[in-house]
Order: structure tokens, then sequence, then C-alpha cells
């Protein structure tokens, strides 16, 4: 895609491939979903209700991958905007699990 071209365009493009590959009888791979450790943070205004995208800044997971040894979370640079799936707001700097199913990030916070 080139740049500038408009996000509707992208989503009917990509539409488009699914519909071709679907009258040719192919299956689409069966993949899993980007996911993404991140934290809850504000960049002009925190959001106060479900359902709207809040802004999250990325968290790399580091450790020894032993069983039993301690990980270590910390921040990585950048903000990704993530759609609340849940039925609560999170509190600001909250750790949440993102996963990405096509185009859009999401989570989902349910409360404490």
């Amino acid at each position: 895609m080139r740049v500038g071209d408009s996000e509707a365009r992208r989503l009917r493009i990509d539409d488009k491939d699914r519909l071709d590959d679907l009258a040719r009888g192919e299956q689409p791979p069966v993949t899993g979903s980007l996911s993404l450790v991140a934290v809850t943070t504000v960049v002009s205004a925190y959001p106060t209700g479900v359902g709207q995208f809040f802004a999250c800044t990325p968290q790399g997971v580091l450790g020894t991958e032993t069983e039993g040894t301690a990980g270590v979370i910390s921040p990585l640079a950048g903000v990704v905007y993530a759609l609340l799936l849940g039925s609560a707001v999170p509190p600001l700097g909250t750790k949440v699990v993102l996963t990405k199913p096509d185009h859009r990030w999401v989570f989902r916070y349910d409360g404490p």
C-alpha cells in the first residue's frame, strides 16, 4: 500500500483479497493473533468509558525462562492505542495484554 492511501481503501483491498481467496476455494492460513504486554497510560485525556480507545505503553518481558524464576516487565518506546472490550475502565497504569485479531489492538478489562 502506498503512503497516503486511506484506511477505508486498505480495508477494501483486504476484503477483496479475502473474497478472491474464497472464490478460488482457498482457505486463509490459521494463525494466532499478535499479542503485546502493555500498561495503560495517558497522552492527552484518560478515557472514562468502556468501548473507547486507550493509550498503552508497550512492555518488554525479560528474565531467565526457567520454572520458578522471576520475570521482569520493562517499558519500551512508543504508544499504541487499544480498544477496551471489557465492562470496566482500568485504572491508569494497569498492566494489560493486548491482542490484534485483525487491524486494531484490543484488550479486555472487567475490574479487579
